[in-house]
């Protein structure tokens, strides 16, 4: 499906990097569609809210690799490429997670801790598995996508548990799983740095 749509967007004569921005959209579509769904008193608006807001955290993972199935395409691979495509991407984490938190800002307490703590630790570990990796990319290191919780692993998460009509427990599972993933990536990539200094 990812090929297919970028060579349908390759005869549209759109580059990987306006694939990479177009993704922004995704994510801000998600959070309102959330928002919508939890806080209009009417079922069927929940139900509908909750399902697009599936769809659009869906299309962000597609598009997330579409670009770089473009840019390999066209043999158009650029460091300002890469670049872009790792800021956008936190960018979008970003929204996506502020988005469950406007959404659910009048169910503050979401047990068993309140919501401000579910969203610290989603911003945490979301934030910090790509962290760790492009660090210790940098430092040399190789197999360095290690771990269950890369990222579209955490957006297909909350795509599922958005389709099933439970965003919040997505978000849960989500903060928690990453924060793991992040663990075992540092202790992991501390371990390869220590051996090979």
């Amino acid at each position: 499906m990812i090929r297919y749509l970028a060579r349908q967007f390759h005869k549209l004569g759109a580059t990987p990097n306006t694939i990479t921005l177009f993704s922004l959209i995704f994510s801000i579509s998600a959070g309102i569609s959330l928002f919508f769904a939890i806080n209009v008193n009417c079922y069927f608006i929940f139900v509908l809210g909750t399902e697009f807001h599936g769809l659009f955290l869906f299309l962000l993972i597609l598009f997330d690799g579409v670009d770089g199935a473009l840019a390999r395409m066209t043999d158009s691979i650029t460091r300002f490429g890469g670049f872009l495509d790792s800021v956008i991407d936190r960018i979008t984490d970003f929204i996506v997670i502020f988005g469950y938190f406007v959404a659910y800002i009048r169910f503050f307490y979401w047990y068993p801790f309140p919501l401000l703590f579910w969203v610290f630790l989603a911003i945490i570990g979301f934030f910090m598995v790509s962290y760790s990796r492009s660090i210790a990319e940098y430092w040399g290191l190789k197999e360095t996508n290690i771990g269950f919780a890369a990222r579209s692993e955490r957006l297909m998460i909350l795509c599922i548990f958005s389709f099933i009509l439970l965003p919040p427990v997505g978000m849960m599972v989500a903060a928690v799983i990453s924060n793991i993933t992040a663990i075992y990536r540092i202790s992991k990539y501390t371990y390869k740095l220590k051996k090979n200094p």
